[in-house]
Formats: structure tokens, C-alpha cells, sequence
């Protein structure tokens, strides 16, 4: 019998609320009951990060400027990064600071897949991540850049939509996937390796 808290198998706990409803049990009495249940998915944060392979790095373009890349693999799911419904998205933000602290420059992308949905469903642009392919996201750094910041988020639920249809969730319809500070030189303190961009 499965409890109301968890399900679990060999090396991993999944919420009971993730589970297959009983009925589904029910018709597959063959097999283990520690076996029936669905993933978290995009409600897992575990989950969604450990599909996702993320590095930020400092390197200098091809004419001598200075760049931060943050580069994002789908790496561990076998369908787009995210998926489920359109309103699931991810975000990339960065935030170049000074010695100070002040932001000096941001930037930020949206991967996500936006569709028609009337008179039928039309699939108009996907800027998702597909399985393999990595994505390159890179931000000039200006002289006086000595932090650069990158944030990945995860949307189960745009904002405008959450507010537009007066959802209030128990939870909160973002999580941070990736998050890392990277202190940078002062193109006086030396000479960074020539990146391959």
C-alpha cells in the first residue's frame, strides 16, 4: 500500500501529489507499487536541475573585449527544456556590476515556446532547449564590470497569465535553477586566455 506522503523507488523519494491516482494503481496490479508513480517534473526543482548542465565563464571575444558566457545544455531530458504546457519558461538574466555594487548593464532572454491557440493550435516560435544543443548567451563587459551575475529560472506560470486568471498558488510558480557570481578582472590586472567566440 502507498502512503499519502511518498512513493518511492531505490535512491529517490517522489511526493505523493506527483503519484499516479489510485485507479490507475488499481489497473496495474502487476507491477510494484513502488513503480507507480509520475516524476515531479516541472514541479520538482531537483528534477529540472538535473536536466540542465549550466557554466559561466569570463573569456575575450575575437576583437579583444571582454565577455561573459553562460552557456545551458538540456542535458537530461529527453524532450525540450522546459516542456508541458506553453506557459512553462525559463529565464536567463544577467547583471553586470561595478566595484561598488551598482548595476552597470542587464540583460535578459526568455526561452519558452509561444503558441496560437484560436481558431486551432499554432505553434508560432520555440526558443526552448532541445536535447544536445547547447546554447550560448553572451554579455559584453564594459571596463568597470567587476561582477557578473547569471540567474535561470524556471516557470511553471507566467505572471501576467497567474494574475489575469486570479490564480493564488500555495506555492510560487518560479524556481531558480541556476545561480552563480563571478568576479572579473580590471583589464589592468592582466590578460584573460583569448576565448573561441
Amino acid at each position: 500500500m502507498i502512503d499519502d506522503t511518498t512513493v518511492s523507488e531505490p535512491g529517490r523519494v517522489c511526493p505523493a501529489r506527483y503519484r499516479y491516482a489510485p485507479s490507475a494503481i488499481a489497473k496495474a496490479p502487476e507491477r510494484p507499487a513502488e513503480t507507480l508513480y509520475v516524476t515531479g517534473g516541472g514541479h520538482d526543482p531537483a528534477m529540472v536541475r538535473s536536466a540542465l548542465t549550466a557554466s559561466l565563464s569570463e573569456s575575450l571575444d575575437a576583437g579583444g573585449g571582454r565577455v561573459a558566457e553562460l552557456v545551458l545544455a538540456n542535458t537530461g531530458a529527453a524532450h525540450f527544456l522546459p516542456t508541458g504546457t506553453p506557459d512553462r519558461h525559463l529565464t536567463v538574466r544577467f547583471r553586470v556590476l561595478d566595484a561598488g555594487g551598482l548595476v552597470i548593464r542587464e540583460k535578459t532572454h526568455t526561452l519558452e515556446r509561444t503558441v496560437m491557440w484560436r481558431p486551432f493550435i499554432v505553434d508560432l516560435w520555440d526558443t526552448r532547449l532541445p536535447r544536445g544543443a547547447p546554447r550560448h548567451y553572451r554579455l559584453a563587459l564594459p571596463s568597470n564590470a567587476r561582477t557578473v551575475e547569471a540567474q535561470v529560472r524556471y516557470y511553471l506560470l507566467a505572471e501576467s497569465r497567474r494574475k489575469r486568471i486570479g490564480y493564488a498558488p500555495d506555492e510560487p510558480i518560479f524556481f531558480v535553477v541556476f545561480d552563480k557570481r563571478l568576479d572579473i578582472r580590471s583589464p589592468a590586472e592582466g590578460s584573460i586566455e583569448r576565448g573561441t567566440h
